[in-house]
């Protein structure tokens, strides 16, 4: 374990896979919430399920009823934007629903604000890897995301999937080598050709792909298909 003075982080290993260095989880508190985030690619529920703790307990304030899970959003410092959360409905589908808090009140509120809209999905993670010359996948959503990331790969999203891409999330990638990997449907076609048409006057370079198996990327790495 060791503690970060200079950005107010603490590093420790991460429950949920061992490591070597003892400090492969990197936990922040910012704005009322402890950020996790594990180097390895380990996704926050599986680190909280190692702690016996929910995402509830990642929070000062308490996140609306039955929210089971959320993906955190935040600005190129670190700070947090919002959170794009998961609740599981009767009929056994889920609702997707954006959250942030009350500037006023501190209380999270059901709504997407003007900058969560404009904010890439791991924002503070791709501008390091377009930093390092990596290139970068996007993707339709963050289980999508995450599911890159734990093999290695940066790879962000827009907030609400299908249809919500727009020229800020494209600002973001300028100079970078960019992947598009479409949701093999419809939707995931009419997405491929927004991103890809943002994206040609700002990227290095763009390069479109598909799944191989199922309807999305993480259908196909869960399949045993490699990347290439």
């Amino acid at each position: 374990m060791r503690y970060d003075d200079a950005s107010d982080q603490l590093l420790i290993d991460c429950p949920s896979h061992r490591s070597d260095s003892g400090t492969s989880l990197r936990a922040q508190y910012v704005d009322g919430r402890v950020l996790l985030h594990c180097f390895a690619g380990c996704e926050t529920e599986s680190v909280l399920g190692a702690l016996g703790l929910s995402y509830r307990d990642l929070f000062d304030a308490p996140l609306p009823p039955g929210t089971v899970r959320g993906h955190t959003y935040a600005d190129a410092s670190g700070q947090l934007v919002g959170l794009q959360t998961k609740q599981p409905l009767p009929d056994g589908k889920k609702r997707f629903t954006p959250i942030t808090r009350d500037p006023k009140t501190g209380a999270w509120r059901t709504r997407a604000s003007d900058e969560l809209k404009r904010t890439p999905y791991r924002l503070p993670e791709v501008l390091a890897a377009i930093a390092q010359g990596q290139p970068v996948w996007v993707v339709e959503g963050e289980r999508d995301a995450d599911s890159l990331w734990s093999h290695g790969v940066a790879a962000t999203c827009n907030l609400n999937g299908a249809g919500k891409w727009n020229d800020a999330h494209a600002r973001v990638l300028t100079g970078a080598d960019v992947v598009v990997c479409q949701d093999y449907d419809e939707p995931g076609d009419k997405h491929r050709d927004a991103v890809f048409e943002s994206l040609l006057d700002v990227a290095a370079t763009v390069k479109l792909v598909r799944p191989a198996h199922g309807k999305d990327i993480t259908d196909h790495l869960d399949a045993g298909y490699a990347l290439a």
